[in-house]
């Protein structure tokens, strides 16, 4: 059974059987998170958060842990307000002297831009896919209670690579790449339902 790190580690270490590289599993799960971070965007990964952006300013930062955007709006005279993206230079245009309740955004440097700039404090909800928890500091996360063989069969494709087993690559990121279709399917069925999408024909206007 694997519940946290230390478990993982040894499963790596068991399926390896190579007592000369374990300094390297820690790195072989860094890189399986960092894949899983590219590759993954599930509703466990899906997080609120909530920042001030000051009158006259025009940056906020983005959560620390942000990996993509799904949603942001504001919070103003007690009205939830949905902002719309614009271009970097669109938002310069705009912020050229203007200001008022917050319409648009973009993201620049790790930073969400607002306009028009802002006449009052004004409170920000982003809804983001976060960074997964890292093992080697979380010790255990939802990815690794949900499914094990993920982090185990991404560590050993990075073992292997290390090691310049090809063959071996192929067996480990087959699993990898079915268990993680899995995942994605599972999160899809859990928002959609079971049954496919269908298209609807447009009645005949009478």
């Amino acid at each position: 059974m694997i519940t946290n790190y230390a478990q993982l580690i040894a499963a790596i270490s068991a399926n390896l059987k190579r007592d000369d590289i374990t300094d390297q599993y820690s790195t072989f799960v860094q890189f399986a998170e960092a894949r899983f971070n590219r590759t993954l965007r599930l509703s466990e990964m899906e997080t609120r958060a909530t920042s001030m952006i000051y009158a006259g300013e025009e940056y906020a930062a983005l959560p620390t842990d942000f990996l993509a955007l799904r949603d942001i709006q504001i919070n103003y005279a007690g009205k939830t307000i949905s902002l719309e993206y614009l271009a970097p230079n669109r938002m310069n245009d705009i912020n050229s002297g203007a200001s008022g309740v917050i319409a648009y955004y973009t993201i620049i440097d790790y930073q969400i831009q607002v306009a028009p700039l802002p006449i009052a404090d004004t409170q920000i909800e982003v809804v983001y896919y976060a960074k997964i928890p890292a093992l080697e500091t979380a010790t255990s996360n939802w990815l690794l209670s949900k499914s094990p063989d993920v982090y185990l069969w991404g560590a050993l494709v990075e073992a292997e690579a290390y090691l310049v087993n090809d063959k071996r690559i192929g067996i480990w990121k087959a699993r990898m790449d079915e268990a993680l279709n899995e995942l994605r399917q599972a999160d899809a069925s859990l928002k959609w339902g079971a049954s496919p999408l269908q298209m609807r024909a447009s009645s005949p206007t009478p």
